[in-house]
């Protein structure tokens, strides 16, 4: 019977997966399987790293390279843009290997939810997504709802640094979803909206001003309509060069928004490493309205850092040593089923990650 004491990470020389591999190669030297299309890149990055790692060529969209890349493994975190089939999460949990990917989409995260019954009747784990946003932003919503009587609202802002080292997965999601319509709920209500025709001003605690941020269809205020009794959720994003919201703004009121799809993601991130708009600081709040008993109050978290891809690489390499340690619950379950929220509060700090936290009573 095979030993199964290795993580396979599928990307893992990649903008996100560099930062999971290199984490989890101080905990399990020489147990860190670093794979990607080119063996050539992961070579090169498992020799430029201190840390014992074992690079190896893979293609998740080759099955006949599966049972050779998940001999012997324990825990797979993918840290690419997954294909909509399923196939590779069927074979790894088929083979009782547990699983979770860096989040994305709603729907993406959905497509893995069917897998409930095969996870568990191989006694293996799986979550959906993890990583800061979503991720981190809907175990925070969670985490202050549950201090709450009863929710009323949650409100998740969300920063992002033009400076920062944005991967070009992550800029072509987001460019897609900039005229994408979707449903949110509000009082109850579901409500169709459409990506940043709308905007709402906030003061973010570590702030004097407040800050502009438009609607966005991220998938943590759907997870939190699934995981709390919040009457509504809703998500913005902002960022912190004022002037691009101001660009945002007027883009969205002439009709400018929808041509942002159509530029390829590599312009646009060449683009961002050549001006000086931003930084590369990073940061989301969460509000959450509601009821302390027959007091009504807002609860407030905020997390703030530099890197984003960075942080969400440390939260995925948090969520591989749960799964990895067999602290995880069977099954499909999101991440605040999943995780303890203090104790990753705790692991990020080490990591100059901020976290803040206020409460304000207020009338409804």
């Amino acid at each position: 019977m095979e030993e199964k004491n290795n993580i396979l990470i599928v990307g893992g020389y990649g903008n996100v997966g560099k930062h999971i591999s290199n984490i989890l190669a101080e905990r399990f030297p020489g147990k860190i399987i670093v794979s990607g299309r080119s063996l050539d890149k992961a070579k090169k990055f498992v020799e430029s790293s201190k840390e014992s790692m074992i690079p190896t060529e893979f293609d998740i969209n080759s099955p006949d390279q599966y049972v050779k890349v998940l001999k012997n493994v324990k825990v797979v975190i993918s840290a690419i843009e997954v294909p909509e089939n399923t196939s590779f999460v069927r074979a790894c949990l088929s083979r009782g290997i547990h699983y979770t990917e860096i989040a994305t989409s709603f729907e993406t995260m959905n497509r893995l939810l069917p897998l409930n019954q095969l996870a568990k009747s191989n006694h293996v784990s799986l979550i959906p997504g993890t990583g800061l946003m979503p991720g981190l932003s809907n175990l925070m919503g969670f985490y202050l709802a549950n201090q709450l009587n009863y929710v009323m609202d949650v409100n998740i802002y969300v920063m992002l640094g033009l400076g920062d080292e944005h991967g070009t997965d992550a800029i072509r999601w987001m460019l897609e979803s900039s005229d994408k319509s979707f449903k949110v709920i509000e009082n109850n209500k579901p409500k169709w909206v459409k990506a940043l025709q709308e905007s709402r001003r906030t003061r973010i605690l570590s702030e004097k001003r407040q800050r502009q941020f438009f609607r966005f269809g991220f998938a943590d205020q759907f997870i939190l309509l699934l995981t709390t009794d919040t009457s509504g959720a809703s998500s913005w994003v902002g960022f912190d060069s004022r002037f691009f919201n101001s660009l945002i703004s007027i883009g969205g009121k002439i009709g400018l928004i929808k041509w942002l799809k159509l530029i390829p993601p590599q312009k646009i991130k060449k683009w961002l490493s050549y001006s000086n708009l931003g930084s590369d600081n990073y940061m989301f709040q969460c509000e959450v309205l509601g009821y302390d008993g027959s007091h009504p109050k807002t609860l407030i978290g905020l997390v703030s850092g530099q890197n984003e891809a960075k942080t969400t690489g440390i939260i995925g390499a948090f969520t591989v040593m749960q799964l990895f340690e067999g602290n995880v619950p069977l099954g499909v379950n999101h991440l605040e089923y999943c995780l303890q929220a203090e104790s990753l509060f705790s692991f990020l700090q080490n990591y100059d990650v901020n976290f803040q936290f206020n409460e304000i009573p207020c009338t409804t």
